[in-house]
């Protein structure tokens, strides 16, 4: 499924034929609701897909190599939420007490190459809290994980995406964001278990707006 989306993400920033020129330097804002599932699963569990309930909240910074250039350089600052569910992979012990959302909350600092609307970059995430909680809300687990397999740690993702302008002024645009992401570290560290099958990884498929306004050209 998550393939899926990156390949679309991809064929619509190929497809673009708009790009943002309004000048060599923009900053703005992003919002963006995002959806995760954990590509690291133990034996024994599944994982499902989570939708957050907070979108990521970032200031965005666009810098274009020159005015009327399509590629550039992009600085996303912010908020992130990063979240899925488990549950036992036998279906028969399977329920809403059973099943946990985790939920990570990240301050990332998120470079990427801006090639014509499409965004390859990083992220780098510095935790700002977490929670394990089961479905039906009668059980935290939060304590006991942050014992087995260490609090929350800092982490670096591979981002992928598009910006495909919507709406475009003479100094300013609105745009589509589409933006997919998945962990190359370990989300937490420090815990009894060492072994990296138990600590989750989360990969995310998202969509929303950005805004941008020129400041130089």
């Amino acid at each position: 499924m998550l393939r899926s989306l990156y390949a679309a993400a991809l064929c619509a920033s190929v497809l673009t034929t708009t790009t943002l020129t309004a000048g060599d330097l923009s900053v703005g804002a992003t919002v963006v609701a995002k959806a995760g599932i954990n590509t690291n699963v133990p034996d024994g569990t599944k994982t499902d897909v989570n939708f957050n309930s907070l979108p990521d909240i970032n200031a965005s910074i666009l810098y274009l190599f020159s005015n009327g250039s399509n590629t550039g350089i992009n600085l996303d600052l912010g908020y992130d939420t990063y979240s899925f569910k488990m549950r036992p992979e036998n279906d028969a012990v399977s329920n809403d007490l059973t099943t946990s959302i985790s939920t990570y909350h990240n301050f990332s600092i998120a470079p990427s190459l801006y090639l014509g609307g499409f965004q390859l970059g990083f992220a780098y995430g510095i935790p700002m809290g977490y929670s394990e909680i089961s479905v039906d809300g009668t059980r935290d687990n939060t304590s006991s994980i942050e014992t087995t397999i260490g609090k929350p740690s800092s982490t670096f993702e591979l981002r992928i995406g598009a910006v495909i302008p919507v709406v475009r002024g003479k100094s300013s645009s609105l745009n589509l964001n589409i933006r997919g992401g998945y962990m190359l570290t370990n989300m937490h560290s420090g815990g009894v278990i060492v072994d990296d099958d138990f600590i989750p990884r989360a990969a995310s498929i998202g969509a929303g707006l950005s805004y941008y306004f020129t400041v130089a050209d």
